[in-house]
């Protein structure tokens, strides 16, 4: 069962409505507000919200401690965690992309949540 150790959150306003995301992985916009990662193995992630805003509303970013977090595909635990295109979380393939944690338990499938350690790690 996918678990959760508070470290450091951020608040960060949105500009869209980021409701039906809670736990996917979000990205700094440009202007400072949070939105849904946009872009497989994306640089820059900030975190994994933590709440569920609507448009205008403050986004709960864990940005460091654990986190529990959507999974892409099959996650094991001790993969490195890249975003796919959707936000989601995805095993580290190799090639690119900014590492975000390690993950602490697994996922089964898309859409199964697991428990991610934020390490930050960037390119490999």
């Amino acid at each position: 069962m996918a678990y959760d150790v508070p470290v450091l959150d951020i608040n960060k306003p949105t500009i869209t409505d980021l409701a039906a995301i809670q736990f996917y992985l979000v990205e700094d916009d440009g202007a400072g507000n949070a939105k849904l990662v946009a872009a497989a193995a994306a640089l820059g992630i900030l975190g994994v919200l933590q709440n569920d805003p609507a448009t205008g509303q403050a986004a709960v970013v864990r940005v460091e401690g654990v986190s529990k977090c959507v999974a892409g595909g099959v996650v094991a635990p001790g993969n490195m965690i890249v975003s796919n295109a959707s936000g989601q979380g995805v095993a580290y393939g190799g090639t690119g992309g900014g590492v975000i944690g390690i993950a602490l338990d697994a996922a089964a499938a898309a859409g199964d949540v697991f428990s991610l350690l934020l390490a930050h790690l960037g390119t490999l």
